[in-house]
């Protein structure tokens, strides 16, 4: 999977007319207002409800440890500042639908770690993306990336696996305590996918997710709408990837108010 930048995409490029001007598409913007995240309804939802608009800046081995904290300026150091979550999910009208501070906006949470070893690299990518650089040694050390590197889609594969698992021993926990723990429902999609930095053999990467915010799903009364922010950052904090994801939920305090 290559790894692009910001320069590289195409959301900009202009479309010919029949009049042999070049214009941009008109319906871009459309699309994504009205099919939400991922280009998706959300389960259940009403066709013509409005859905979550985000708006943000342009064999393997595995432990829960905590992720670091730390991020770069940018890619190796240039370009990319540390967002403040929390205002951007102001900034963007998110409306909290909860108490619970580990779902308020900015609330973070880590994930744990998972190293990438090259055998688990090439299974994975023989599999799902066989590219040359994914799965022969020897031909990546010769393409752009030098050296063996684990396919992007391998990258967030791992965030969705450490994800689930955190949540899974959250509520083992919940249960336990006699707590009461939010219920999920399914992700209507995700946006702005991007790779920033090559994953290489032996690398440990460091997941997370940041709350942006959540409100009221109108179509389906109980539920609202998450929105989170999903990163991986290398050991020297270096952000690796990212991508905005959305989850149907149910608070506790909405069942009740039923």
């Amino acid at each position: 999977m290559a790894y692009l930048l910001d320069d590289d995409a195409d959301d900009d490029r202009l479309l010919p007319a029949a009049d042999g001007r070049r214009r941009r598409p008109r319906h871009r913007l459309r699309q994504v207002e009205e099919a939400g995240v991922g280009r998706r309804r959300a389960f259940g939802g009403d066709p013509g409800a409005r859905q979550p608009h985000i708006q943000f800046p342009s064999g393997d081995r595995h432990r829960q440890l905590p992720a670091r904290t730390a991020q770069p300026e940018g890619r190796n150091g240039a370009g990319i500042r540390k967002p403040d979550h929390a205002a951007q999910a102001r900034a963007g009208g998110i409306q909290t639908v909860t108490r619970d501070p580990a779902f308020e906006p900015g609330a973070r949470k880590k994930l744990g770690s998972h190293v990438f070893t090259a055998d688990a690299i090439i299974d994975f990518a023989r599999q799902f993306d066989p590219q040359r650089f994914h799965i022969d040694a020897e031909a990546a050390r010769d393409s752009v990336f030098g050296g063996l590197c684990a396919s992007g889609w391998h990258t967030a594969s791992v965030w969705m696996k450490l994800n689930i698992a955190a949540s899974t021993a959250e509520a083992e926990q919940a249960k336990a305590e006699g707590k009461a723990l939010p219920e999920f429902g399914p992700s209507p999609g995700f946006r702005n996918l991007r790779w920033f930095k090559p994953v290489y053999a032996g690398d440990e990467i460091f997941y997370s997710l940041t709350i942006r915010g959540s409100r009221p799903l109108a179509s389906r009364p109980g539920w609202s709408i998450l929105e989170l922010i999903s990163e991986a950052h290398d050991k020297d904090g270096t952000l690796v990837m990212s991508f905005d994801s959305a989850a149907l939920i149910r608070f506790p305090e909405e069942d009740q108010a039923e």
